[in-house]
């Protein structure tokens, strides 16, 4: 039996994902099962609590309803209050406290685990020797009081940091027996085999592949070493790997487009208006994702064949090898383009390939790429700003070409003022109301606090800020931003209304776009709201400021007092707005055009195809 009076709290933290990715079904089945694993063996110990992301898949946000006393929705910075409130809700005087992991346990580990934690008579009882995610974790509730008295960084989105948290409290505090009691999970089940959770997917091993697995290990490997011993491998060789590929080609050039990141933004968003950009005539077209979702969809809609792996392909890994290699047997492409970060281990296959690599560089920051730019055949930057920083980290100037994303002209149309009054309706606005559009996923680099700040320097109501885009890291920035605009009394100006798939359908509500990032490479939602005759206010010394001017709109500095300015220039004068508009869909058709990006971008491929290796 059970000691009476104890809260189990499950901490169900499936990993933060877009809510343009579409869980797989192998994904939902893993879920449904480790559910109902953790549910007998937390049941007898009475209350089972959820905590779940925000931006979690419907599909694994249903999973548990049948499973729980209590669900409820969590931001990363109320973790704490929220275990501490359950716990009296449920009268408990503690609390097990076990992420998704624990399921692989047996049913009577916890309660050893909880017997052990009474005779010691401690405060915090945890387990090491396991991987994050795994083990469970008992904590009196008196510890969580002492310890939600006391501030906490935000940004959390799982059960470790908030206990090291406890942890440390405990450590602090004048209680002798609050530093908490560790087990060796070996110590109780070295005779008892973990019970078997179900494989994701099964590595694909095809006869090509053969010679790639003796330069990967499953071990984490630097991209760098890995390259030179690619390189060395050839030398060494007197056929190298072109020598097995079949010579099955059409008159159209292959092209494979690969971007591990499968959430879709304006990346790819920029991919899918390239491939409607090029000839069909000229390139046969695929393309290579890690996940399904909005992005696979849209590429399907434009007819590219799409290949989804189904799980990150970027580690360098023999199973990550023998996965793509599969991949290039099978597709035999003359030009693999990159269009994010992707990982070496894909340029090292189609090097060995014999593939043409095109890296597509959309940064700003290259920690962990430059071995993969250095090494492209040519690498695309999307603006002057992004090609001077390449050239700045080392990337030979000669590689590099500046071609500016395309937007789809005939989808990203001026709307009638009759929809722009609509549209402002649909958002619950006044059509007069002077309405700023915001695109940007919730990160500090994204500065949507310097938005609120100009606002709160304006008149009162004089602009609603709409905010557009989704958290996929902890949380933190995007809970720090719902606080600042309760602490400006800014709640009625600011609407956030998370992924947008059909995001003109936002922008026709915009009588300006705005994005205030000072490190932005291009910007490809200004792109689009310039593509609709809206006016830009951009930041300067990003990107965005080659594209963006007086006539079009505004390019400020990064302090909240030139930002309100513009805003009430361009805010209080009608026949200004219109103008510059117009200004600003000509500069996008003349820069940005389907028609333009194709010119380039066959260049660019046909220059790279005329090498030599």
């Amino acid at each position: 039996m059970a000691p009476e009076r104890v809260g189990s709290i499950a901490l169900i933290s499936f990993p933060r994902v877009s809510r343009s990715i579409d869980c797989s079904p192998s994904q939902q089945e893993v879920a449904a099962w480790a559910l109902e694993r953790i549910r007998e063996i937390v049941h007898p110990f009475g209350l089972l609590i959820g905590v779940f992301d925000q931006y979690m898949a419907p599909e694994i946000r249903r999973l548990p309803s049948d499973l729980s006393n209590l669900t409820f929705n969590c931001s990363s910075d109320q973790i704490l209050k929220q275990l501490l409130e359950g716990t009296q809700r449920a009268n408990a005087d503690r609390a097990i406290i076990c992420e998704i992991g624990v399921c692989a346990f047996e049913r009577d580990w916890l309660h050893f685990m909880l017997q052990r934690h009474l005779d010691a008579g401690v405060w915090l009882t945890t387990v090491e020797g396991l991987s994050d995610g795994v083990a469970p974790t008992i904590v009196e509730r008196k510890l969580l009081e002492l310890a939600a008295s006391v501030p906490f960084q935000e940004g959390w989105t799982s059960a470790k940091p908030m206990l090291q948290h406890c942890l440390n409290i405990a450590k602090q505090s004048e209680f002798p027996m609050a530093s908490g009691l560790n087990l060796l999970l070996k110590d109780f089940v070295k005779d008892r085999p973990m019970c078997e959770i179900p494989a994701r997917f099964e590595p694909l091993h095809c006869s090509s592949s053969e010679r790639l697995l003796r330069l990967v290990r499953d071990e984490d490997c630097r991209g760098m070493s890995l390259l030179s011993r690619c390189r060395e491998i050839e030398d060494q060789e007197e056929t190298s790997w072109p020598a097995w590929r079949t010579d099955v080609r059409t008159s159209r050039y292959r092209i494979l487009y690969v971007s591990n990141p499968s959430a879709y933004s304006g990346a790819e968003e920029a991919i899918c208006n390239t491939i409607l950009s090029l000839e069909q005539s000229k390139f046969e077209i695929f393309c290579l994702l890690s996940l399904e979702g909005h992005f696979a969809q849209r590429l399907r809609q434009l007819g590219a064949p799409v290949y989804v792996v189904g799980h990150d392909f970027s580690f360098p890994s023999a199973a990550n090898a023998a996965i793509l290699a599969r991949h290039f047997d099978y597709l035999n492409p003359h030009i693999v383009h990159v269009n994010s970060p992707s990982g070496p281990l894909l340029e090292i296959i189609a090097h060995l390939s014999g593939a043409k690599v095109v890296e597509h560089l959309r940064l700003t920051k290259f920690q962990g790429t430059l071995d993969t730019l250095w090494n492209a055949h040519r690498v695309i930057a999307v603006s002057r700003y992004v090609a001077a920083l390449a050239q700045r980290e080392g990337v030979p100037r000669r590689k590099i070409n500046v071609l500016y994303d395309a937007v789809d002209e005939a989808r990203f149309a001026p709307p009638s003022q009759f929809r722009r009054e609509a549209a402002k309706r649909r958002l619950g606005l006044d059509s007069e109301r002077f309405v700023a559009v915001m695109v940007a996923r919730f990160v500090p680099s994204k500065r949507h606090d310097l938005l609120l700040e100009a606002m709160n320097l304006l008149p009162k109501d004089f602009v609603v800020a709409v905010l557009v885009g989704e958290s996929l890291d902890a949380g933190g920035w995007e809970a720090y931003i719902g606080s600042r605009t309760r602490e400006l009394g800014l709640e009625d100006q600011v609407k956030r209304l998370g992924f947008q798939a059909e995001i003109e359908a936002i922008h026709e509500a915009a009588d300006v776009a705005v994005l205030c990032s000072t490190e932005e490479p291009l910007g490809m939602a200004i792109i689009e709201a310039m593509a609709m005759g809206i006016p830009a206010v951009v930041c300067g010394g990003c990107g965005l400021s080659e594209l963006v001017d007086e006539t079009c709109g505004a390019v400020v500095g990064s302090d909240p007092a030139s930002l309100a300015d513009a805003l009430f220039r361009i805010g209080t004068d009608r026949g200004l707005r219109t103008q510059m508009g117009i200004k600003a869909r000509e500069k996008i058709l003349h820069h940005c055009s389907v028609q333009a990006h194709a010119k380039g971008l066959t260049t660019i491929y046909s220059e790279v195809l005329g090498m030599h290796r």
